[in-house]
């Protein structure tokens, strides 16, 4: 029941409700959970990709620029030119995302080790980071530091295994087969209510009784596949705050931060906050 309390079906208008909430709730491309990501279809390979291309450029500490880098510069640029804005210093870096352990970096995931310096601080302390570099596949870290600057590195083994800290992952997630199925499922049944609606006379969308106005209320039992249900959490018609697409088979499409997402409309959670059920026809 926590599921459907925190649908981020996106509310209209700031708080008001339209056609829009439909449309919006099935995004083109799944947006991915932690990061500070304005292009969500970004890859770890594009990332390390963009990373490969200054391989060589010296280091410097405080470097920030292709002229020279230093280890948190160089992670901030490089994810920088995927519209990833990361903090400044590889502890601010340790903080940004999800944490994810050795055994399952993925490519483009940050990975944190320890220096001679940071050594003297405990395994659970932030002080014990001290350098940060980019997951690039194969126990490969792209980073950079000392002679030779930016490099690929094998940090499977030797120094860089016994310094390893943690990782984290600011991408987007790897948006499953099935999410990317539902999600199809929504446009399918978006697209067919934006005619739908057209036909019925929905022109204004800035106010939520707009919806309860036009279009014929079904009950419950009437309910049929691509009608409208609307949510309060208090269940008050004037505080209308989600919105689900009815698929049939006792079933709501709705959208989440990980992706679309079905939910069974008999639940009680649903049925206790359900307003009105509207149908475009």
């Amino acid at each position: 029941m926590k599921n459907f309390k925190n649908l981020t079906f996106r509310k209209i208008m700031t708080m008001t409700l339209g056609l829009s909430l439909v449309l919006t709730a099935f995004p083109s491309v799944l947006p991915g959970e932690p990061a500070t990501v304005s292009a969500a279809s970004v890859s770890g390979s594009k990332i390390v990709s963009t990373g490969k291309k200054y391989l060589g450029v010296p280091y410097k500490l405080g470097g920030k620029t292709p002229s020279a880098f230093d280890c948190q510069g160089f992670t901030h640029y490089v994810y920088k030119k995927h519209g990833i804005n990361l903090p400044f210093g590889a502890r601010n870096q340790s903080k940004v995302g999800k944490k994810v352990s050795v055994n399952n970096l993925q490519v483009g995931d940050l990975v944190f080790f320890s220096t001679k310096a940071t050594m003297k601080y405990s395994a659970s302390s932030i002080k014990r980071i001290g350098h940060v570099g980019i997951y690039a596949g194969n126990g490969k870290v792209l980073h950079t530091w000392g002679t030779g600057g930016v490099r690929i590195q094998d940090a499977s083994k030797g120094w860089w295994r016994d310094h390893y800290v943690t990782a984290r992952r600011v991408l987007p997630t790897k948006t499953s087969s099935k999410s990317l199925s539902l999600t199809s499922q929504a446009k399918t049944e978006v697209n067919s209510l934006r005619s739908l609606l057209k036909k019925n006379g929905y022109k204004s969308y800035s106010n939520p009784n707009d919806w309860l106005k036009k279009g014929k209320t079904v009950s419950k039992s009437s309910i049929k596949r691509g009608d409208i249900a609307f949510f309060s959490m208090n269940g008050k018609k004037s505080s209308i705050d989600h919105a689900a697409v009815y698929l049939g088979n006792n079933e709501l499409l709705y959208q989440t931060k990980s992706g679309s997402k079905k939910y069974k409309a008999n639940s009680s959670y649903v049925l206790d906050r359900l307003v009105v059920i509207k149908r475009a026809s």
